[in-house]
């Protein structure tokens, strides 16, 4: 059993009821003023099973009262590879009366083996924000988002935090002048925006996050057209297409409409081809990713035998494409120059920033599944930034830097461009990958100090990029979807960094460098 797995399993084990017994796993207080008589709670895998009794009681100033009225179902599960999934990800309980904000509420889960949740079967429903125990949200994505005693955010966390409290509100953004690419284009749109909000939530519990999540997908899904692609962008184009947020609304707002959509999304998704092939016009890792993310988002959704085969699928075509480019002495997925950027070169190149985004779907699935195909390709990105992804900068304010490479070339090309401006905007998200593939490789006792050089400095390049504008003094972010792509696949860095320097300290290392 994996390190992880053990953790998350000690994780659920304090929560999960002992037959016969109560026991007070949760506590919520409402913090809504508008009237509402549900409740979305997202449960941590392996916390509360379809045959858990859930009981539900009022906390009053010095006792308790049971609250028979509050019915408890379910609008999710956590997917399982055999199809048969019990553990819960999403409970909703459902009160006789509105309920007011201040009462305070706790959860009991009594085993009980005659019982069976029931699924919620409402298209739509009055939701009301609450509070939750310490530490429950940060458990309950698909990894920790805070290192456990965590009292104050990580340098990292701390940027994530004010550039979305300066970001959220897209109302606000369209209105300034300054903006050119708002939210009425596509651009912002790119690398899921409403999913890096929803990841600002689980992390903090502070509700604007999530309130702004939800608008933004509500705003998304009123711009795709009836044939399921998004309309701010002409063509038939994938990249558009962001389940992985859509996942998240439906958690806190179930919306048949979320299922609709994730379900076109993969069904659109799927003329993406599994591996890269002779013959292909066109091929990038960020697509890749994108169609990852969407039969993801659809097995997560409906546990289906398909979208299940078309993941594996995509990580066997993986599989397939890194063993073929290891020939070559290359640890990517290795593809023409011509087809990446339709520019006539057949030199091999990897794009370090789009592997990041495929190693966070990649990321989730191992999370989910434990599979080796999953880690070991993570891995192998990430050996491949440490080998040849990354260049010091030759000059100017960020002389002396690792900066990773916009894109790695097998060989030299005229197409190649030293030191683009664009190369130091991804030292955060390449970073994340690096720090994935360092923590796997800890976890597979394989050799995690061959990452940590290329890992701190990269972090470092990160640290110099993140902080306030100096002639405004205000966090801002230029285009608007850098703040996406600077996050998405970065919300659990900081707690990789803290496992990682747990690990390090029983071992007599150095310094932290998650703070």
């Amino acid at each position: 059993m994996t390190y992880l797995r053990l953790l998350l399993l000690v994780l659920g084990m304090s929560f999960l009821p002992v037959e016969g017994q109560v026991s007070e796993s949760l506590e919520i207080e409402i913090i809504d003023s508008k009237p509402g008589i549900h409740i979305a709670i997202p449960i941590p895998k392996n916390t509360i099973e379809l045959t858990t009794q859930i009981k539900v009681r009022q906390l009053l100033e010095k006792s308790s009262q049971q609250r028979n009225d509050a019915k408890a179902s379910f609008t999710m599960l956590w997917p399982a590879l055999d199809g048969h999934s019990r553990s819960i990800r999403t409970l909703i309980l459902t009160f006789a009366k509105p309920l007011r904000k201040g009462e305070k509420f706790a959860i009991d889960l009594v085993d009980s083996r005659d019982s069976r949740l029931t699924a919620w079967e409402e298209p739509a429903g009055n939701f009301v924000d609450v509070n939750f125990t310490s530490g429950w949200l940060q458990q309950a994505l698909y990894t920790p988002m805070l290192a456990p005693g965590d009292s104050a955010p990580s340098w990292f966390d701390y940027a994530y935090r004010q550039l979305g409290y300066s970001l959220g509100d897209m109302d606000q953004i369209n209105q300034d002048p300054k903006v050119k690419r708002n939210f009425t284009t596509s651009p912002p749109w790119l690398y899921d925006r409403v999913y890096v909000l929803y990841q600002l939530y689980f992390q903090t519990g502070d509700v604007y996050f999530k309130h702004m999540a939800h608008q933004s997908a509500l705003t998304y899904r009123s711009l795709i057209n009836e044939f399921g692609y998004f309309s701010l962008k002409k063509g038939n184009d994938i990249k558009y297409l962001l389940s992985p947020g859509l996942i998240l609304d439906h958690q806190f707002y179930p919306d048949d409409k979320n299922i609709d959509l994730i379900e076109q999304f993969y069904q659109n998704s799927l003329r993406w081809p599994a591996q890269y092939q002779l013959g292909l016009n066109f091929w990038t890792e960020r697509n890749l990713s994108v169609a990852l993310a969407n039969a993801l988002a659809h097995w997560e959704m409906s546990q289906s035998k398909d979208s299940l085969k078309r993941i594996q699928v995509l990580l066997q075509g993986s599989m397939n494409t890194l063993k073929k480019s290891q020939k070559h002495g290359l640890n990517c997925l290795a593809h023409p120059y011509r087809v990446h950027e339709g520019k006539a070169d057949n030199v091999l190149v990897c794009s370090p920033w789009m592997n990041a985004l495929l190693a966070h779907q990649l990321f989730k699935f191992w999370q989910l599944t434990d599979s080796d195909e999953a880690a070991t390709l993570i891995v192998a990105l990430g050996k491949n930034v440490v080998e040849q992804g990354t260049y010091l900068a030759p000059k100017g304010k960020i002389k002396g830097r690792t900066v990773p490479k916009y894109l790695m070339f097998a060989q030299s090309s005229k197409f190649e461009d030293p030191m683009a401006h664009s190369d130091m905007q991804h030292a955060c998200d390449v970073a994340g990958l690096v720090v994935s593939a360092r923590y796997l490789a800890m976890l597979k006792q394989q050799d995690s100090d061959y990452f940590k050089g290329t890992m701190e400095d990269l972090l470092y390049s990160c640290r110099t990029n993140l902080g306030v504008d100096k002639k405004k003094n205000s966090w801002r972010i230029k285009p608007l979807r850098k703040f996406n792509w600077w996050f998405n696949s970065t919300g659990s860095m900081s707690w990789k960094l803290a496992e990682l320097d747990k690990f390090e300290r029983s071992n007599g290392g150095g310094d932290s460098v998650a703070k």
